[in-house]
């Protein structure tokens, strides 16, 4: 008897897990899904893409420098169109989450597939080192995006 009510949990709990992985996994193909949808083109028109839902950032607009989440978009759009070179060149940290989505979509698969439990390689790491691994990438971006554009492509400051 305990073993058929051991087997219950079990499958109860592969069933909980599918689930959570079907979540995961919608979330981030509709992520991935509207950056195929956009066209990287016309994300590089910083005054107006032409998107409706879409916005020029006002940080930008005001200071012409990029806020730090500036270009996340536009490189997530870029990787998902097969150019991780421009993906990069756009927001490197931007690039390095579309990349951590598209892990995060594999493990969801993986889980929908075997019912065993999925866990990111960085789910063992120190939460005090993930988040300040997470906070050095986000800043270091946002500086290389400064630095590229203000002294090689020189598109910073913007004018209008």
């Amino acid at each position: 008897m305990s073993d058929n009510i051991s087997d219950t949990r079990k499958n109860g709990g592969s069933f909980r897990l599918r689930i959570r992985a079907l979540i995961v996994l919608a979330f981030v193909l509709g992520l991935l899904g509207v950056a195929v949808y956009l066209d990287p083109i016309r994300l590089e028109n910083t005054s107006n893409t032409g998107y409706r839902f879409l916005s020029p950032c006002g940080f930008l607009q005001s200071t012409g420098y990029p806020c730090p989440t500036c270009y996340m978009t536009r490189s997530f759009t870029y990787l998902m169109h097969g150019r991780p070179d421009r993906a990069f060149l756009a927001q490197p940290f931007g690039a390095l989450l579309c990349l951590m989505v598209i892990y995060l979509g594999w493990g969801a698969i993986s889980v929908l597939y075997t019912g065993k439990s999925w866990k990111p390689f960085w789910f063992h790491w120190s939460k005090k080192w993930l988040i300040a691994i997470i906070l050095l990438a986000f800043m270091s971006g946002w500086i290389f995006r400064l630095v590229y554009g203000t002294f090689i492509t020189h598109e910073f400051p913007l004018r209008h």
